[in-house]
């Protein structure tokens, strides 16, 4: 009887240990991206990440993005994010700027609000990146370019390549392209709008532009060649709503939500660093169960 009792408790100690979220090398898991998916290569400032279930997370370099993700850009702050294996289409996405991402669709991503620099190459004949805005969908082939949305106007700027825009009703039918922002061009366009008007930008400007481009690329093989093409799903307990119930800084006394944040942001920047070079496991204290 007593050995039958003690076999019990021993298989609900496996089970109760098996329930509990376990923080290792192993958490959070390291993937490769794939084409439905997106990944952050730098973010500085405030950035934070919106689930589809409402959850939300501080981005931090190196976290996986999925299908109806939002990215919120605090004042001052930036994020640039890769899409696929390859990681040859970058966005860069400035301050006060707000991202929906749908990164296994056509249109990878909405702009609401704010202000973003596309980067995209080699793109197959049959591939498409485009970038949704509430007024025009940019449609892109292989470019450079710039979109600023205010209010109820985009503007588009190209400096490498070519932009076409179409109105959300006419991307949605499969029309035709009509209106083309080529290399060194800008427009604008509004609710409703039917004919663009196209306008040259100063050389310096495209100079200005061209060399942005370049700083954009640089951030994803700066990446590549710490990381690889390695990204990391499951880091949402960046959130301190979403710790382990025995984690070192989940009960810090006197500290608010957001200096929380900050030391488990902290935390996980470690062990990144850690497992970048190869060293010692990172400690997240002695938990036991």
């Amino acid at each position: 009887m007593k050995k039958t009792l003690l076999i019990l408790i021993t298989f609900l100690c496996v089970l109760v240990f098996i329930a509990l979220p376990v923080f290792s090398e192993d958490n959070p898991k390291e993937v490769s991206l794939s084409s439905d998916k997106a990944g952050i290569v730098k973010t500085e400032g405030e950035v934070t990440v919106v689930k589809t279930d409402g959850k939300s997370y501080k981005a931090a370099e190196g976290a996986v993005l999925t299908d109806g993700d939002q990215l919120f850009v605090g004042k001052g702050a930036s994020v640039q994010v890769a899409f696929g294996d390859n990681l040859e289409r970058t966005v860069r996405i400035e301050e006060n700027s707000e991202i929906k991402l749908t990164p296994s669709e056509s249109a990878r991503l909405t702009i609401l609000k704010g202000k973003l620099f596309a980067a995209v190459k080699n793109l197959a004949v049959d591939e498409k990146f485009d970038v949704r805005t509430p007024v025009a969908v940019c449609c892109v082939r292989g470019t450079f370019f710039e979109v600023l949305v205010v209010a109820d106007q985009v503007d588009v700027s190209t400096y490498e390549g070519s932009v076409y825009l179409q109105s959300p009703e006419d991307y949605a039918k499969g029309l035709a392209a009509v209106s083309w922002v080529n290399r060194g061009s800008r427009t604008k366009a509004g609710i409703g709008w039917h004919a663009l008007v196209v306008v040259p930008m100063s050389s310096a400007d495209v100079n200005r532009g061209v060399g942005y481009s370049r700083t954009v690329w640089a951030v994803v093989a700066d990446y590549t060649k710490r990381r690889g093409r390695k990204f990391y799903e499951g880091i949402s307990y960046l959130d301190p709503s979403n710790l382990h119930p025995k984690s070192p800084w989940k009960n810090l006394g006197t500290m608010d939500k957001e200096e929380k944040r900050k030391k488990a942001a902290a935390e996980f920047n470690d062990y990144m660093k850690r497992k970048t070079e190869k060293k010692s496991k990172p400690r997240y204290g002695n938990w036991k169960d």
